[in-house]
């Protein structure tokens, strides 16, 4: 065991101070009859000088154990016989001077040769001992069994099974135990033979004279930004001096033009893992880049040059938006869109105005404090929709365009404009004169009358319900407080937290036949209660009732709907920070004729 490459060599028959520890000769006593007292066996531990593994080049020469056996009338019962030999190889004492991985290999040969034999078995285990204690660690071991009856068998030099164990710093030794046994028919003459080469015991215990290559690990890229980021990753620089680079570019194996080589740069030569980080500029936004560290080192025979995983990360861009149709009503509009922040804090606005005004002209905006953008949705990488906007003060039967611009900290996008027209609410016309009356179709036959059933008998009155929990406040609408043309069926309100929905909740209502053809107004959660107002990051705020989010409303009679709210960034952390909010959702709602209503749902507002 030492630190070479190539272990030991045993060249020309040395045995490079191994010993033959033990040998040992065993008939099995409980399947030995009287007739087989003649069986002679022998183990031999020795060298052989002119055969080893790698033979040219390297100098011929290898250690061996030897089993032999001389059959007397064991073929009268050769199911039963069972000859066992053992021999020991042992290497000289040597010492580990820090903890680390201890990875063993070698390179053996196995001959089994019998004039008539089957199911010979040579068997070897290599073990790590401890000394003075004697304490072992098994490393490997491997069974070679004879699976022809006639003539001999020879594996030929092959490597042996590769194995790593964790060791501390001490005193040890390397043993070879081999064991050697006839299992099934041994008839004339048998000799089994173990040859072992290039025996090493390489302990990686970060002390200087331990030559390999740096280890290198790539790690994530942070800090990314449009044009810049941070690439990452770790050495360790086998205590040899050692530099390292990143490697980086847009071809995923890093193999184009436009890969660029950051370094070198100075790695130390300590034996431990470092993190090393650079940051890069003069990217591309919103593209892809694959980069890797790499790491070098020199001084010893066995210093090179490894290097790590290829990850990826992409440039931040700006934010998409496309704007969609909004939902209007005669003098109000839901302004709606599509935006991806992709990956950047993004806010937007609307410009709206009418559609006679001209071309590419807009006369209003939502905030209308130009350069504060109170409408955020974050930093995600999805889709957020559909980021309404509620205006009011709009004409009838107009015509008007509307335009999203998003912004976040790469770029500013002006999305497409959207031309909608708000429905009228103008006095029913006078009825059309009647048509010609069509031909009248063959009468049916009539059904056979049933029997008048006998008439029941009338309750009395019961005492009067309790008020409902559904609050109405009237103006000269024509439909009763007590029946309300919208049902609200929330009761918990859950805000998702996270995700491409984030902020995002659907609140189910239905429109009664109370209303006459449509239920239209807005719709608004708040809380029931004062609360703080300001979320994390904001500012200190007197307490007082807070308005989450709004919604257009327009449904038809009869007809089940969604109004879908968006709760912007502050009001998520309010949420965020309180979980569980009494509130209540309001709508005010106008009918075809202009009756209007407005109806109170309380509500549980929860971060979900």
């Amino acid at each position: 065991p030492n630190n070479q490459l190539t272990g030991t060599t045993f060249d020309n028959g040395s045995a490079d101070g191994f010993t033959a520890a033990t040998d040992s000769c065993t008939l099995l006593p409980s399947l030995i009859p009287i007739a087989l007292a003649g069986v002679v066996c022998e183990v031999t531990n020795t060298t052989s000088p002119t055969d080893g593994a790698n033979n040219p080049p390297e100098p011929p020469g290898s250690i061996e154990s030897r089993f032999d056996t001389a059959a007397n009338a064991l073929a009268l019962i050769p199911p039963l016989t069972l000859v066992q030999g053992k021999g020991t190889f042992r290497s000289p004492s040597f010492t580990v001077t820090g903890s680390g991985p201890a990875t063993l290999s070698f390179n053996r040969r196995a001959m089994l040769d019998s004039v008539i034999a089957l199911g010979d078995q040579a068997q070897y285990q290599f073990v790590l001992v401890s000394e003075p204690s004697n304490a072992e660690t098994p490393l490997t071991s491997e069974t070679i069994t004879r699976n022809a009856l006639l003539g001999p068998q020879d594996t030929g030099w092959e490597a042996g099974a590769t194995t790593t164990v964790p060791v501390v710093a001490g005193q040890y030794r390397l043993e070879i135990r081999t064991t050697f046994q006839t299992t099934l028919v041994i008839a004339a003459t048998s000799k089994s033979t173990l040859r072992f080469d290039n025996i090493g015991l390489r302990v990686a215990d970060g002390t200087p004279t331990f030559v390999s290559p740096p280890a290198v690990v790539t790690l994530p890229a942070t800090n990314v930004l449009a044009t810049s980021a941070t690439l990452n990753g770790t050495t360790n620089a086998q205590g040899l001096p050692t530099t390292y680079s990143f490697r980086y570019g847009k071809t995923a194996n890093l193999l184009g033009a436009d890969t660029i080589v950051a370094g070198p740069f100075n790695g130390g030569n300590r034996i431990d893992v470092q993190p090393r980080s650079r940051d890069i500029a003069g990217l591309t936004k919103c593209t892809q880049y694959f980069f890797r560290i790499e790491a070098t080192n020199s001084g010893a025979p066995g210093a090179g040059t490894n290097v790590g995983a290829i990850l990826n990360f992409t440039t931040d861009c700006e934010p998409t938006a496309t704007t969609i149709a909004p939902f209007a009503t005669p003098n109000t509009a839901g302004l709606n869109s599509v935006i991806n922040p992709n990956g950047s804090d993004t806010q937007y606005f609307y410009d709206y105005g009418l559609d006679s005004a001209p071309a590419g002209t807009f006369t209003n905006r939502v905030p209308v404090t130009v350069g504060t953008f109170v409408a955020s949705i974050g930093s995600g990488t999805a889709d957020v929709q559909p980021n309404t906007a509620v205006v009011s003060g709009l004409t009838p039967q107009t015509a008007y365009r509307v335009r999203v611009t998003a912004v976040n900290a790469v770029g500013t996008t002006v999305a497409n404009t959207v031309v909608f027209t708000t429905p009228g609410v103008g006095a029913t016309g006078q009825p059309g004169t009647n048509g010609t009356n069509g031909t009248n179709g063959t009468n049916g036959t009539n059904g056979t009358n049933g029997a008048q059933g006998p008439a029941g008998t009338r309750g009395s009155s019961g005492p009067p319900g309790p008020p409902g929990k559904t609050q109405s406040i009237c103006g000269t609408e024509k439909v009763s407080c007590a029946n309300p043309m919208i049902r609200i069926d929330a009761t918990t309100i859950r805000v998702p937290m996270k995700g491409r929905l984030k902020g995002v909740v659907r609140v189910r209502v239905f429109c009664k036949a109370l209303a006459v053809d449509t239920c239209s107004g807005q719709m608004k959660i708040r809380s029931r209660n004062k609360i703080q107002p300001q979320g994390f990051g904001f500012p200190a705020r007197p307490v007082r009732k807070v308005t989450f989010a709004t919604a257009p409303l327009q449904l038809d009679e009869k007809k089940i709907g969604f109004a879908i709210f968006s709760f912007n960034t502050q009001r998520l952390s309010v949420l965020r920070r309180l979980r569980s909010v009494a509130g209540e959702v309001t709508v005010t709602v106008i009918d075809a004729d202009n009756n209007r209503q407005r109806v109170k749902k309380n509500v549980t507002v929860r971060a979900g």
